[in-house]
């Protein structure tokens, strides 16, 4: 290699580096399933309990399998909806950080 070559040009570092930022956001599918299997879980629980004696009396109680649907189409709705609204909750925090992290982070001369 010859000397005489001309030498490449000096360009500041913060211009030539393309700095990207990867926002990491939640999944909202995950969160409103967690919420619907959650509310089963407590459906499932909630069915268990026995009927009370005043219930049982009056002959309004329902059977087990009955009152695990009924439960579990309220609570489902309940708890998806409840998962869809922390996963908007953690959307909007992650923003906030990376606006935060943006106004830390500025390259020299700006």
């Amino acid at each position: 290699m010859s000397s005489t070559g001309s030498a490449p040009s000096e360009v500041p570092l913060h211009e030539a580096v393309d700095r990207r930022t990867v926002r990491r956001a939640p999944r909202y599918s995950t969160f409103i399933f967690l919420g619907v299997v959650l509310a089963a879980v407590a459906a499932f629980i909630l069915s268990g309990f026995p009927p009370s004696q005043v219930a049982i009396d009056q002959g309004v109680h329902l059977a087990r399998g009955t009152l695990f649907l009924i439960l579990l189409a309220t609570l489902g709705v309940v708890g998806g909806v409840l998962g869809a609204i922390v996963a908007v909750a953690l959307d909007r925090l992650s923003l906030r950080r990376l606006r935060r992290r943006m106004r830390e982070v500025r390259p020299p001369g700006e």
